[in-house]
């Protein structure tokens, strides 16, 4: 689907606000959703949201249920669900109306951010995101679905979901054996995956899910969205697509970050050991998921991350803390 008629479009706003004109259409595509950015004659911003390729793991229906626990149990700011629709009559495959989250996304405008800016917002990054890990769960897996890998324990689960990417990529030859058997060996011997309970993650946390507006007294985040990958697993997980990443080209964030998350959650005594495992199970996951979906440049570039991180043993975030 590559395009929706204007008219489709039109249609779609009226079953929520009746009469309301569209005054501009934006189209925003991402890898799994076509977006679009909609201002209407009453001056209502809206997200269409169409999601492109609903798999087994449901992440329309995953999507819209944890928006509304999310905006009922924790006051973090995300776009309200205004209509879900998997009927399959205007539109083939599932879509959503949510309200705009007001001003732009972290990744447009960092560049153009003084540095205090950039603190602040990272302090309410860390923040926001803490409050989402409040929310507990009873077992560590994916949500809406029966998940067969799902367990009550962080190591079972952890190392389950790992053997199962590392066996695809060694079904595909994705990764020399001699490297499976070492990060195999290194997800055994971790001997710190004991967080008590699942939390809530929300499982693509990054610059380019997080809006932020500038305000008298600067900028400041505005609301979080994309949360069509949530699922309860360890609070690590939900870091690594800011550490190593974005952190490393903006250190004061990071210290801006864990600033604002530790008000509220306390990190683990290890976190620096669990934080680079979780960045191995996430490249491990990129590497397989790249090759699923035909993309040689992803498995290419985080074939070469894991390399790095194999051959490093300190999380670079780690290094910066420890000169301070």
């Amino acid at each position: 689907m590559k395009e929706i008629p204007i008219e489709t479009i039109q249609t779609i706003v009226e079953k929520v606000f009746p009469g309301a004109e569209i005054e501009s259409c934006q189209k925003l595509e991402s890898d799994s959703c076509l977006n679009y950015d909609l201002r209407l004659s009453n001056l209502m911003g809206l997200t269409l949201k169409v999601y492109l390729q609903p798999t087994e793991k449901r992440e329309p229906w995953k999507e819209t249920y944890i928006l509304k626990r999310v905006a009922e149990e924790t006051g973090v700011p995300v776009p309200q669900v205004l209509l879900f629709d998997d009927s399959g009559q205007l539109l083939a495959v599932p879509y959503a109306v949510h309200t705009r989250l007001p001003g732009h996304s972290l990744g447009a405008v960092l560049p153009e951010m003084a540095e205090e800016d950039i603190e602040m917002v990272g302090y309410e990054m860390g923040r926001y995101l803490a409050r989402l890990h409040v929310m507990s769960g009873e077992r560590y897996g994916d949500y809406f679905v029966e998940d067969p890998l799902a367990s009550p324990n962080e190591r079972d689960y952890t190392l389950a979901r790992v053997d199962s990417w590392l066996k695809e990529c060694e079904d595909n030859h994705l990764l020399n054996s001699d490297v499976i058997e070492t990060l195999r060996q290194t997800f055994e011997k971790a001997d710190f995956l004991d967080q008590e309970k699942p939390c809530l993650v929300h499982g693509n946390y990054h610059e380019g899910n997080v809006n932020v507006e500038e305000g008298a007294a600067g900028y400041h985040v505005t609301g979080i969205s994309g949360f069509e990958h949530s699922q309860a697993w360890s609070r690590e997980w939900d870091m690594v697509r800011l550490f190593g990443h974005v952190f490393d080209r903006y250190p004061i964030l990071q210290e801006g970050f864990l600033n604002g998350y530790t008000e509220s959650v306390e990190l683990s005594e290890r976190f620096w050991d669990r934080l680079r495992l979780y960045q191995l199970a996430v490249a491990i996951f990129q590497v397989q998921y790249g090759h699923h979906i035909g993309n040689a440049d992803l498995v290419k570039s985080y074939q070469e991350r894991l390399s790095r991180l194999l051959q490093n043993p300190k999380v670079e975030g780690n290094e910066r803390q420890e000169d301070r």
